[in-house]
């Protein structure tokens, strides 16, 4: 006997053991036990030898032949590591052990089949991960271990680390095993791990099982050293097209019928998959894991995190996912219970920004009738809320989210997670008091030990509603707290995106080299976390930099990259103000036409979404484009826009230029254009009198004789415009101007001023009366010229 000497103790496989003798007993001549890596055939082919001797045909095996043939690769190579092994048996009944013949497997019939037909009385046993096909062989499928699995890894603790006296909760143990999927050579190596993260450890570790198993001992066979190596050996003897469905097959969860394969893999022109599903049963890389009327086959957990690795995570992934989704959520109504681990995996995974608008109404409709678990749901609402949010669509959304916040009110981190989106929302829809109330319910909820990244989360949003109202202080402190978090948390996507909101605010304050410092490190960070979203909208604000810093070309290709990347993903909003920032790109290297038609692109965009803010700004681009072509009326109207932008009563009593960095952005980019236009011609303002009457340069003078707080209003204005060039005037001191004496309630006193303003602006003042800060002034840039005479 030329068998091996296993240093470890074997257990169970009673039922195997007897199966076996009794084929052998039967006649059988050539037997192959057959499964996956690490689910020990070897120790079972040895074990059978070992144990009491072996019959054939009522005749007693009385030689046992061991021979590995792991090394081998030819049919030349298996005869020669056969030969020796053979070379002094006797004539009589004998067994062949051949083990690790997968591959050589497509050897096997001018091999193992011709020797058994040459030799009758010699009877072969082979170890393979791969079925021979030869019409005389009979297949034992090795299948885990149950119950003494639990044994197994007691064992092989005891053996790693035979000082620890504590016991071990055999109920634990028995979890442990049951999701290594009673695999022997994951439960060795888990054993391994004992001593080193215990037991509570390996459990948490479960979800990442190519990480948890450690490498064997020195001394075991070097296709067995991790199971990762093993797994591998298996995936390299595949063809491509195997590799390929393999692979794919990692988006399934808990097993799938040939029919949602058929539906759901991609294999290329000529490949069928019902024959490549087979190749892949043959080499028991796929199990069956349903004895029912429907077969259904799954990966082991080993097996699929090793595919899940070769799939990776980019476009072809990317649309797997979509098809595996596309696939159950439109037969979510009449899935049965073992599919609801697929259904629930396809509405978890909904990706806002680059799944398909049907896809997205399959979930809603999916949503409607799964009978899967309250978090999935929640999950999946949060999910759409998201990507319904993206096109514009934000009632559903909020709809959406509401509804994911009712289901996830067991579980504090996810509610919290929800409560931060409805934040999101909230600012997106310029509602800073309900954004900023709903961020600061996201951090209650979350608590102070929760997810780091996570509070980072809300600290970055709560410094993204103190930078849209002008208090830039506290913006930059609760940017620089998220960034400090994120980058403790090594979550380099959101450390990309607030990088971007502060490098927007840098820009606000003047900062060019810090802001464009903070756009180039967003970028490096960004590169390889494959969102392409937060990419582009990173590199339209370098470009919206760079068209500040008078370098259109370089905007101009930051903004084209930008679009390239928002073609990839669902985005209507950004892709919109993207097209009008390159508008303003076009237009400065005198591409006036294209800029125009850019316009008009982003109009159609963002007209469609019904978002106000987004066109006005767009507007102001527009406005921007129309003065860099030197158009007639070009100025006079981007004057309006100008006032317009910077008075309340946009929403809320709120300016366009306190909603949207973009809007400031392109004030700072028109009011640089007049002024280097004014720098020669300066606006002229004549006043009569006691503001009697008022006129621009090249108009007729407007009466106000007989409006008295019109002109206690101007007079005032006037003052402030001699004395403090500039500086605005606040609403109270304009009501006590316009009303000296008077007592007003507040909110009554606001609003007359605010009417006054309004007629001052439509008799003519239009183009002087400015907002800053807050306050009203006449514009700095104007010449006021005050005249004794009356009206001329």
């Amino acid at each position: 006997m030329t068998l091996p000497s296993p240093q470890t103790r074997f257990f169970g496989r009673d039922a195997d053991l007897a199966r076996l003798r009794q084929l052998f007993r039967a006649g059988a001549g050539l037997v192959t036990l057959w499964g996956p890596p690490g689910i020990g055939k070897t120790r079972l082919a040895i074990e059978l030898c070992r144990r009491d001797q072996l019959e054939r045909a009522g005749q007693p095996i009385v030689e046992v032949w061991f021979c590995d043939l792991s090394t081998a690769r030819t049919a030349d190579e298996v005869e020669a590591a056969v030969t020796p092994v053979l070379a002094a048996r006797q004539r009589g009944p004998g067994l062949l052990v051949l083990d690790n013949f997968e591959q050589v497997a497509e050897h096997a019939r001018t091999t193992v089949g011709m020797w058994a037909q040459a030799a009758p009385e010699l009877a072969i046993l082979v170890t393979s991960r791969e079925r021979l096909r030869l019409g005389h062989e009979v297949i034992h499928e090795v299948e885990p271990l149950a119950d003494e699995a639990v044994q197994l890894f007691l064992d092989r603790a005891q053996q790693a680390a035979p000082a620890r006296r504590a016991p071990l909760d055999g109920a634990r143990v028995a979890e442990l095993v049951a999701g290594l999927e009673g695999i022997p050579l994951a439960i060795e190596l888990a054993a391994a791990r004992l001593d080193l993260l215990g037991l509570d450890g390996l459990l948490a570790r479960l979800g990442r099982p190519l990480e948890l198993l450690a490498p064997a001992a020195r001394d075991a066979p070097a296709h067995h050293a991790t199971l990762e190596r093993a797994i591998d050996r298996s995936y390299r003897l595949l063809r491509p097209v195997g590799q390929h469905a393999l692979a794919q097959c990692a988006v399934f969860v808990a097993g799938f019928t040939v029919e949602a394969a058929e539906a759901v893999l991609e294999l290329g022109a000529g490949a069928r998959v019902l024959d490549v599903l087979q190749a892949l049963r043959d080499r028991s890389l796929l199990r069956r894991v349903d004895a029912g009327a429907t077969p259904r086959f799954a990966l082991h957990a080993m097996v699929r995190a090793f595919a899940a690795l070769a799939l990776g995570d980019g476009d072809d992934a990317a649309a797997l996912r979509a098809r595996h989704a596309r696939y159950y959520l439109g037969a979510a109504a009449t899935l049965a219970p073992v599919e609801h681990e697929n259904l629930a995996a396809a509405i978890a995974q909904l990706q806002p920004s680059r799944t398909s608008d049907m896809l997205v109404e399959l979930h809603g409709r999916a949503l409607a009738v799964a009978a899967v678990a309250a978090s999935v749901r929640a999950r999946g609402h949060r999910a759409r809320g998201q990507a319904l949010q993206l096109r514009g669509r934000l009632p559903e959304a909020r709809m959406e989210l509401e509804r994911a916040l009712e289901l996830a009110e067991a579980e504090p981190e996810l509610a919290g997670a929800i409560w931060m989106d409805l934040g999101v929302l909230y600012h997106e829809r310029r509602d800073m008091a309900h954004a900023r109330a709903a961020y600061l319910t996201a951090l209650e909820r979350l608590g102070p030990h929760a997810d780091t990244a996570a509070l980072a989360r809300g600290k970055g949003n709560l410094g993204a509603v103190h930078h849209d109202l002008g208090q830039l202080d506290q913006a930059q402190a609760h940017y620089q707290e998220a960034l400090a978090g994120f980058r403790a948390a090594g979550e380099r996507r959101s450390e990309g995106l607030f990088l971007t909101n502060l490098g927007v605010l840098e820009q606000e304050r003047g900062k060019h080299a810090p802001a464009r410092r903070s756009y180039l490190e967003a970028l490096e960070q960004l590169t390889g976390v494959g969102d392409r979203r937060v990419e582009a909208i990173t590199h339209t604000n370098l470009g919206l930099l760079w068209q500040e810093l008078g370098e259109p070309a370089q905007a101009c290709a930051c903004h084209e990259r930008a679009l390239a990347a928002f073609d990839e993903v669902i985005d209507p909003r950004s892709t919109g103000l993207c097209l009008g920032r390159l508008a303003l790109a076009l237009a400065a290297l005198g591409r006036v036409d294209d800029a125009r038609r850019e316009c008009q692109r982003a109009r159609e965009r963002l007209e469609r979404l019904d978002d106000r803010v987004a066109l006005s700004v767009v507007g102001l681009f527009g406005a921007l484009v129309e003065l860099s072509a030197n158009a007639p009326g070009a100025r006079h109207a981007a004057r309006a826009q100008v006032i317009d932008a910077r008075s309340p009563g946009f929403a809320d009593a709120a300016a366009l230029c306190d909603l949207s960095d973009d809007a400031r952005a392109a004030l700072r980019l028109i009011e640089a254009s007049l002024a280097a236009h004014d720098a020669s011609v300066r606006l002229i303002l004549r006043v009569g009198p006691d503001a009697r009457w008022f006129a621009s340069a090249d108009a007729e003078p407007e009466d106000l004789s007989n409006r008295r707080v019109l002109r206690r209003l101007l007079l005032r204005l006037l003052d402030q415009h001699r004395a403090a060039p500039g500086q605005g005037l606040p609403l109270d001191a304009l009501r006590d101007a316009g009303w000296p004496g008077e007592r007003l309630v507040r909110s009554a006193a606001v609003n007359r001023v605010h009417v006054a303003l309004s007629q001052l602006r439509q008799l003519g003042l239009r183009p002087f009366l400015v907002c800053r800060d807050g306050g009203y002034l006449i514009d700095p840039g104007v010449h006021v010229e005050q005249l004794d005479s009356p009206q001329t």
